[in-house]
């Protein structure tokens, strides 16, 4: 067969499974404002094969994030463990970070920063049914922050894994000073800074200025790139699987070092309570091979900070 007549083929082929698609129901993705839990359509795409979920979290106009205009999170239905790295006869550095499960001051839209908050009923579950999704991973070591929502999705997770568990206040949250414990969104908003100063934790986290002993997100970068270096440079841990559970804003700070575009922190949304993000390393290199992934259901996504709503005039 010529080449003309295989690309022929191909083209062909490519049509009729369009179609066939398409008739059964699978769309591109959509997009969905931050603070809703709504589900975009099936999609099978990702490195983790057919069974994955793609949504999309608008920024508002006007913020490095809303420029991205970027897949949001993949996610993995509930009902499908995932399978190790280790299966694939890889031997290198594998690293899965966690952010914890829900507590009690994200349902109330408290700052927490370093304030110990543990895990409400649903936070629990969370990270139950994370669990579940995460049963075949043989994990060699965690670490972990030790605030306790952290440490307890993190042995929630590794179930009855014994394996040894490594506190490391390198990776605990940002803190925010003396506005730790007040109320943060539109209905509730007592920060004693103007609302729009504290946007800026949003849009400009850079420029953000946090209460009276409270960090900037420059103090957290540098804390945690220690942490970074230090962890993907060990010899030991060249061939170990690793969880690590840490926060929303610290997990950012982390992936920092890898992601693509440094100048949306972000990386185009606070992650959600649960989210999975997985890297590999590999001869001094890192790669990010799973980006915020949860597994449990997607219509149960809520997003906590809806941060649309905070710039809606």
């Amino acid at each position: 067969m010529s080449f003309f007549s295989k690309k022929a083929c191909t083209l062909r082929f490519s049509v009729i499974t369009y179609f066939l698609l398409t008739a059964h129901g699978f769309q591109k993705p959509q997009s969905i404002n931050a603070g809703m839990a709504e589900l975009a359509d099936a999609y099978g795409s990702g490195p983790y094969g057919s069974n994955t979920m793609r949504v999309q979290v608008s920024f508002p106009a006007g913020t490095k994030s809303a420029s991205r205009n970027r897949s949001a999170f993949s996610v993995r239905m509930r009902n499908s463990a995932d399978k190790p790295y280790r299966q694939r006869g890889l031997q290198h550095m594998v690293l899965y970070f966690i952010r914890h499960g829900e507590t009690s001051w994200n349902v109330e839209g408290k700052m927490q920063g370093q304030t110990d908050i543990p895990l409400n009923e649903n936070g629990i579950r969370l990270a139950e049914e994370t669990a579940e999704g995460m049963k075949e991973i043989p994990f060699d070591l965690c670490i972990t922050s030790p605030l306790s929502r952290a440490r307890q999705t993190a042995e929630i997770v590794l179930g009855s894994r014994k394996v040894p568990i490594i506190e490391d206040a390198r990776i605990e949250e940002l803190s925010f000073g003396n506005w730790e414990g007040i109320g943060c969104r539109p209905e509730n908003y007592a920060v004693p800074t103007p609302i729009e100063e504290f946007q800026k934790f949003y849009t400009e986290p850079f420029a953000f200025v946090p209460g009276e002993g409270g960090e900037t997100i420059l103090q957290l970068c540098k804390r945690t790139k220690e942490f970074w270096d230090e962890v993907t440079a060990k010899p030991e841990y060249e061939d170990k699987t690793i969880l690590i559970a840490t926060h929303g804003c610290a997990l950012r700070a982390i992936l920092h070092n890898i992601y693509e575009d440094k100048e949306d922190f972000w990386h185009g949304f606070v992650p959600v309570n649960c989210a999975v993000s997985v890297v590999e390393v590999k001869d001094g290199n890192a790669k990010l091979v799973g980006d915020d992934r949860i597994y449990y259901n997607a219509k149960e996504v809520v997003n906590h900070f809806n941060v649309k709503k905070m710039f809606e005039e």
